[in-house]
Protein backbone atom coordinates (compact mmCIF):
# COMPACT_ATOMS: atom_id res chain seq x y z
CA UNK A 1 0.00 0.00 0.00
CA UNK A 2 2.59 2.57 0.76
CA UNK A 3 4.69 2.15 -2.42
CA UNK A 4 0.61 3.08 -4.52
CA UNK A 5 0.22 5.79 -1.58
CA UNK A 6 4.13 7.25 -2.90
CA UNK A 7 3.61 6.55 -6.36
CA UNK A 8 0.48 9.25 -6.35
CA UNK A 9 -2.70 7.27 -5.84
CA UNK A 10 -5.48 7.41 -3.68
CA UNK A 11 -6.06 4.23 -2.27
CA UNK A 12 -9.22 2.48 -0.27
CA UNK A 13 -9.26 -0.82 1.71
CA UNK A 14 -12.56 -2.49 1.81
CA UNK A 15 -13.72 -5.21 3.84
CA UNK A 16 -16.00 -7.64 2.16
CA UNK A 17 -19.22 -7.54 3.55
CA UNK A 18 -19.42 -10.42 6.80
CA UNK A 19 -15.65 -10.19 6.89
CA UNK A 20 -12.91 -7.99 9.08
CA UNK A 21 -15.01 -4.92 10.37
CA UNK A 22 -18.02 -4.33 7.86
CA UNK A 23 -21.44 -5.31 8.32
CA UNK A 24 -22.76 -8.64 8.90
CA UNK A 25 -25.85 -8.25 6.57
CA UNK A 26 -28.85 -11.25 6.75
CA UNK A 27 -28.37 -14.77 5.13
CA UNK A 28 -28.92 -14.61 1.17
CA UNK A 29 -26.83 -11.24 1.30
CA UNK A 30 -24.00 -12.04 -0.20
CA UNK A 31 -22.48 -13.56 -3.71
CA UNK A 32 -20.04 -11.76 -5.98
CA UNK A 33 -22.69 -9.49 -7.37
CA UNK A 34 -23.34 -8.12 -3.63
CA UNK A 35 -20.00 -7.36 -3.64
CA UNK A 36 -19.62 -5.70 -6.80
CA UNK A 37 -22.52 -3.28 -5.56
CA UNK A 38 -20.87 -2.94 -2.48
CA UNK A 39 -17.52 -1.63 -4.02
CA UNK A 40 -19.34 0.85 -6.39
CA UNK A 41 -21.42 1.62 -3.62
CA UNK A 42 -17.52 3.10 -2.30
CA UNK A 43 -16.19 3.70 -5.58
CA UNK A 44 -19.39 6.50 -5.46
CA UNK A 45 -18.74 7.80 -2.25
CA UNK A 46 -15.31 9.10 -3.12
CA UNK A 47 -16.37 10.20 -6.65
CA UNK A 48 -14.71 7.48 -8.43
CA UNK A 49 -15.80 7.50 -11.92
CA UNK A 50 -13.08 4.85 -12.62
CA UNK A 51 -10.29 3.18 -10.75
CA UNK A 52 -8.06 0.36 -10.39
CA UNK A 53 -8.67 -2.84 -8.65
CA UNK A 54 -6.68 -5.22 -6.47
CA UNK A 55 -7.98 -8.55 -5.49
CA UNK A 56 -6.56 -11.20 -3.75
CA UNK A 57 -8.52 -15.11 -3.89
CA UNK A 58 -12.08 -14.17 -3.90
CA UNK A 59 -11.18 -10.56 -4.07
CA UNK A 60 -10.07 -11.43 -7.60
CA UNK A 61 -13.21 -13.15 -9.07
CA UNK A 62 -15.07 -10.27 -7.30
CA UNK A 63 -12.64 -7.22 -8.95
CA UNK A 64 -12.98 -9.69 -12.64
CA UNK A 65 -17.31 -9.30 -12.39
CA UNK A 66 -16.47 -5.95 -11.72
CA UNK A 67 -14.86 -5.48 -14.77
CA UNK A 68 -17.16 -7.99 -16.74
CA UNK A 69 -20.12 -6.16 -15.76
CA UNK A 70 -19.07 -1.95 -15.87
CA UNK A 71 -15.92 -1.81 -18.08
CA UNK A 72 -16.18 1.60 -17.94
CA UNK A 73 -15.56 2.06 -14.36
CA UNK A 74 -12.76 -0.28 -13.92
CA UNK A 75 -9.49 0.83 -15.73
CA UNK A 76 -6.70 -1.93 -14.63
CA UNK A 77 -7.38 -4.99 -12.63
CA UNK A 78 -4.94 -6.76 -10.95
CA UNK A 79 -5.55 -10.29 -9.87
CA UNK A 80 -3.63 -12.25 -6.99
CA UNK A 81 -4.09 -15.75 -6.78
CA UNK A 82 -6.77 -15.56 -8.87
CA UNK A 83 -7.75 -16.98 -12.36
CA UNK A 84 -9.81 -20.34 -12.23
CA UNK A 85 -10.86 -23.17 -10.26
CA UNK A 86 -9.04 -23.68 -7.41
CA UNK A 87 -6.94 -27.09 -8.03
CA UNK A 88 -7.61 -29.52 -5.40
CA UNK A 89 -4.18 -29.35 -3.46
CA UNK A 90 -5.27 -25.77 -2.69
CA UNK A 91 -8.18 -27.13 -0.39
CA UNK A 92 -6.10 -28.24 2.77
CA UNK A 93 -4.77 -24.48 3.15
CA UNK A 94 -8.62 -23.23 2.39
CA UNK A 95 -9.95 -25.63 5.16
CA UNK A 96 -7.24 -24.33 7.61
CA UNK A 97 -7.81 -20.82 6.98
CA UNK A 98 -11.26 -21.38 7.62
CA UNK A 99 -10.91 -23.48 10.96
CA UNK A 100 -10.33 -20.22 12.43
CA UNK A 101 -14.41 -19.18 12.32
CA UNK A 102 -17.09 -19.89 14.45
CA UNK A 103 -14.83 -19.92 17.19
CA UNK A 104 -13.88 -18.18 20.51
CA UNK A 105 -10.16 -18.09 22.19
CA UNK A 106 -9.43 -16.91 25.40
CA UNK A 107 -6.74 -14.41 23.77
CA UNK A 108 -5.64 -12.93 20.57
CA UNK A 109 -2.06 -14.48 20.50
CA UNK A 110 -4.07 -17.88 20.92
CA UNK A 111 -5.71 -16.92 17.22
CA UNK A 112 -2.52 -16.05 16.21
CA UNK A 113 -1.03 -19.31 17.58
CA UNK A 114 -3.55 -21.54 16.19
CA UNK A 115 -3.04 -19.96 12.43
CA UNK A 116 0.55 -20.01 12.83
CA UNK A 117 0.28 -24.04 13.60
CA UNK A 118 -2.44 -24.85 10.71
CA UNK A 119 0.41 -23.78 8.57
CA UNK A 120 -2.24 -22.16 6.18
CA UNK A 121 0.90 -19.14 5.81
CA UNK A 122 4.43 -20.07 4.78
CA UNK A 123 6.15 -18.32 5.79
CA UNK A 124 4.70 -16.45 8.34
CA UNK A 125 5.79 -12.95 9.12
CA UNK A 126 4.22 -10.16 10.86
CA UNK A 127 2.06 -8.43 8.19
CA UNK A 128 -0.11 -12.36 8.87
CA UNK A 129 -0.24 -11.04 12.63
CA UNK A 130 -1.83 -7.70 11.55
CA UNK A 131 -4.09 -9.77 8.71
CA UNK A 132 -5.49 -11.48 10.93
CA UNK A 133 -5.75 -9.33 14.27
CA UNK A 134 -7.81 -6.88 12.10
CA UNK A 135 -10.60 -9.02 12.31
CA UNK A 136 -10.76 -9.81 16.32
CA UNK A 137 -13.41 -8.39 18.68
CA UNK A 138 -13.94 -8.76 22.27
CA UNK A 139 -16.62 -11.24 23.97
CA UNK A 140 -16.32 -11.23 27.42
CA UNK A 141 -13.25 -12.21 28.76
CA UNK A 142 -12.63 -14.11 25.32
CA UNK A 143 -12.24 -12.82 21.25
CA UNK A 144 -13.39 -13.91 18.23
CA UNK A 145 -13.24 -13.40 14.61
CA UNK A 146 -15.55 -10.84 13.05
CA UNK A 147 -15.18 -13.01 10.03
CA UNK A 148 -18.75 -14.61 9.34
CA UNK A 149 -18.81 -18.07 9.03
CA UNK A 150 -22.22 -18.33 7.31
CA UNK A 151 -20.93 -15.63 5.19
CA UNK A 152 -17.72 -17.52 3.62
CA UNK A 153 -20.22 -20.40 3.37
CA UNK A 154 -22.49 -18.59 1.19
CA UNK A 155 -20.32 -17.19 -0.65
CA UNK A 156 -18.35 -20.30 -1.18
CA UNK A 157 -21.63 -21.80 -2.26
CA UNK A 158 -22.39 -18.93 -4.60
CA UNK A 159 -18.97 -19.28 -6.42
CA UNK A 160 -19.65 -23.19 -7.27
CA UNK A 161 -22.46 -22.08 -9.77
CA UNK A 162 -20.02 -19.37 -11.48
CA UNK A 163 -18.49 -20.44 -14.28
CA UNK A 164 -14.97 -18.22 -13.71
CA UNK A 165 -13.43 -18.84 -17.09
CA UNK A 166 -16.31 -17.56 -19.45
CA UNK A 167 -15.80 -14.59 -17.50
CA UNK A 168 -12.36 -13.67 -19.42
CA UNK A 169 -13.54 -12.97 -22.97
CA UNK A 170 -15.55 -10.06 -21.09
CA UNK A 171 -13.13 -8.22 -19.74
CA UNK A 172 -11.59 -5.05 -21.50
CA UNK A 173 -9.16 -3.71 -18.90
CA UNK A 174 -5.33 -4.37 -18.69
CA UNK A 175 -5.61 -7.32 -16.60
CA UNK A 176 -2.09 -8.18 -14.28
CA UNK A 177 -1.95 -11.60 -13.00
CA UNK A 178 0.10 -12.74 -10.05
CA UNK A 179 0.76 -15.72 -8.38
CA UNK A 180 3.00 -16.63 -5.42
CA UNK A 181 6.27 -18.55 -6.20
CA UNK A 182 5.30 -21.62 -4.38
CA UNK A 183 2.27 -23.54 -3.98
CA UNK A 184 -0.35 -24.81 -6.15
CA UNK A 185 -0.81 -24.52 -10.11
CA UNK A 186 -3.37 -25.22 -12.12
CA UNK A 187 -2.39 -27.04 -15.36
CA UNK A 188 -5.76 -26.77 -16.46
CA UNK A 189 -6.21 -22.99 -15.94
CA UNK A 190 -2.36 -22.23 -17.48
CA UNK A 191 -3.14 -24.27 -20.87
CA UNK A 192 -6.54 -22.18 -21.15
CA UNK A 193 -5.56 -18.78 -20.74
CA UNK A 194 -2.20 -19.12 -22.68
CA UNK A 195 -2.45 -16.53 -25.41
CA UNK A 196 -6.47 -15.48 -24.17
CA UNK A 197 -6.69 -11.89 -23.68
CA UNK A 198 -9.31 -9.69 -25.22
CA UNK A 199 -6.66 -7.93 -27.88
CA UNK A 200 -4.90 -11.13 -28.49
CA UNK A 201 -2.14 -10.10 -26.48
CA UNK A 202 -0.54 -13.66 -24.86
CA UNK A 203 -1.67 -13.73 -21.11
CA UNK A 204 0.61 -15.30 -18.19
CA UNK A 205 -1.50 -17.95 -16.33
CA UNK A 206 -1.92 -17.26 -11.82
CA UNK A 207 -1.91 -20.11 -8.91
CA UNK A 208 -5.82 -20.09 -8.35
CA UNK A 209 -6.79 -19.52 -4.61
CA UNK A 210 -9.31 -18.97 -1.95
CA UNK A 211 -9.40 -17.74 1.29
CA UNK A 212 -12.32 -16.79 3.44
CA UNK A 213 -11.53 -12.95 4.17
CA UNK A 214 -10.30 -10.89 1.22
CA UNK A 215 -9.91 -7.23 1.34
CA UNK A 216 -10.49 -5.41 -2.20
CA UNK A 217 -8.08 -2.73 -2.99
CA UNK A 218 -9.06 0.15 -5.21
CA UNK A 219 -6.68 3.24 -6.27
CA UNK A 220 -7.23 6.25 -8.77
Amino acid sequence: MPVLVEAGHHVVTMDLRGRGRSEISPPGSYGWDSHVRDLLEIADLYGADSFDVIGHSMGGFIGMSLAAQCPRRCSRLVLIHAAGEPEPSALPPITKSISRLGRTYPSAPDVLSHMRAAGAMTPWDESWDSYFAWELEPVGDTVRTRTDLAAAGEDSAYASTQDVYGMWPQLRCPVLLVRASKGPWSQAAAWWFHGLTPNGSPQRSATPGWLTSTPITTSY
